[in-house]
This record gives C-alpha cells, structure tokens and sequence, in this order.
C-alpha cells in the first residue's frame, strides 16, 4: 500500500520561514534625528550655551559680594586731594629746610617767619613732626584720590587738627589772622562730613 506523499505546500512553509531575516532589537535600530534639530545644529547650540555660562560664571561677583556703583567724581574730591598733594610738598620742603638749615630752602621762612621761630622752638621734634604731617597728608591725598574710607578719615582728621591749631593760636598767642581760616576749613570739613561724600567711602 503506498505511503500518502506529504503536500507540497505543507513542505514549502518552513523554507519560507527559514530564509526570512529576522528582526533587529529596537535597541539596535539607528536613531532617527529629531525634527527640527540637527546632530551639528544641536552641538552647536549646546557649545554656545556651555560657553555662555562661563563667561556669566567668570564676570559674576561672588556670591554675598557687595555690588558698589559710585556715580561720577565730584570736582570737589579732585580739588581736595590736590589740597592734601600740596600740603605733603610744603611740609617736606619745611622739615627739609629744618634738617639743613642755611640751605637753599632757608629763603622759604621769609613768607611766615613766625612759623620758622614756633617751629624752631620745638627743637630736635621739629622734623619728625613735620614728616609725620606730610605723610598724613600724602595718605590723605591718595586715600582720597582712590575714595578709599581710611583716605576719607585721614583728611577729616588733618582738617579737624588744622582747625584747633588755628583756634588754640588765636586764643593763647592772640594771633587774630588765623581766626580767617576757621570759616574755610569748617566749610571743608562740612563739605567730607555730608551724607554724600560720606555714602562714596
């Protein structure tokens, strides 16, 4: 008896089924770019915005910084600093012209001979003292050139000493001409004293 053959269509299915590739996992698919946004295009802007941030993070004050805007120099301060220049000149010139005297400079005292003779009776105490004068008054000078509060506190301070000097002058020697530069110095010192000049130190 003959054995029934198997159908052709039956034999024909897995050979179907073995040559078909199988897929590929999703993981292994290539990405399709994103519309509207390049792979170069993206890189880019992602550069950009990296170096963005740190130039922001570079020029931003630290953090708890105090941010001071000073608006523009009055004249008044250029003026002051040039007064403070001049005194530091005039106060070494005299300690130089104590230290060597019958010098060069010794002509000077022609101007205030008074002030030679006060000066004088100080002794060896003269040049020092003057010194440290002109290096008050050079301290002042820069302190408020670059509006710095210790330059604000040193001018003050001369002005103030400069102003009883003139005083205890006229009331114990009853030098009446210094009593002139009592109006001008207070002005002065009211001038560095006001709230606006105070709020810039």
């Amino acid at each position: 008896m003959d054995q029934p053959r198997p159908s052709r269509r039956l034999a024909a299915q897995p050979a179907h089924a073995a040559d078909a590739p199988e897929e590929a996992p999703a993981s292994a698919r290539p990405q399709r770019p994103r519309a509207g946004c390049g792979t170069k295009v993206c890189a880019r802007v992602g550069l950009i915005a990296r170096t963005d941030a740190q130039v922001v993070s570079q020029t931003a004050p630290p953090e708890g910084a105090i941010r001071h805007v000073t608006p523009d120099r009055p004249l008044a301060l250029t003026a002051f600093s040039g007064f403070f220049a001049f005194g530091t000149l005039m106060s070494g010139i005299s300690a130089a012209s104590l230290a060597w005297p019958g010098s060069a400079l010794e002509p000077m005292w022609r101007l205030k001979p008074e002030a030679r003779e006060v000066l004088g009776s100080l002794g060896p105490w003269a040049v020092p003292l003057l010194l440290t004068v002109a290096a008050t008054c050079a301290g002042a000078a820069v302190g408020l050139r670059k509006e710095r509060r210790w330059g604000h506190r040193l001018a003050v301070g001369v002005l103030a000493a400069n102003l009883v000097g003139d005083l205890l002058n006229a009331v114990v020697r009853g030098d009446r001409r210094t009593l002139v530069g009592l109006p001008i110095g207070g002005a002065m010192l009211a001038y560095l004293l006001s709230q606006r000049i105070r709020d810039r130190f």
